[in-house]
């Protein structure tokens, strides 16, 4: 569970990241090949905050409350450096990476 709360941290902080107008012209270019309109902004601000927010519940679910948010921060500095690690050397590579940490994520709440 806590791989997939990585996974969905990721995930989050990647549509937040490609809602931000600094960022907006680069997922454009290199990801999803067309233009992101400013009608999408507040459906994926909504979307990756709710992300984040399954993020931690999942967190939570798996360790308990006091154990789980901090371990829920540590997943948001994990996530947010691989996320920034990407943006700057290989922006092509974010889709990858997400479906993989998700792929990967799932493939783990099952191994148990």
């Amino acid at each position: 569970m806590i791989l997939l709360g990585l996974a969905v941290a990721f995930c989050g902080l990647l549509i937040l990241s490609s809602s931000m107008k600094r960022h907006r012209k680069l997922y454009s270019e290199s990801i999803f090949r067309r233009v992101l309109g400013r009608r999408s902004k507040v459906p994926m601000n909504a979307l990756g905050y709710a992300l984040l927010i399954l993020s931690c519940l999942l967190c939570v679910s798996e360790i308990g409350l006091s154990m789980g948010i901090v371990y829920w921060f540590g997943l948001l500095s994990v996530a947010a450096f691989l996320l920034t690690f990407l943006l700057t050397y290989r922006p092509s590579c974010l889709l990858g990476s997400g479906a993989f940490l998700l792929a990967l994520g799932v493939v783990g709440c099952f191994v148990r």
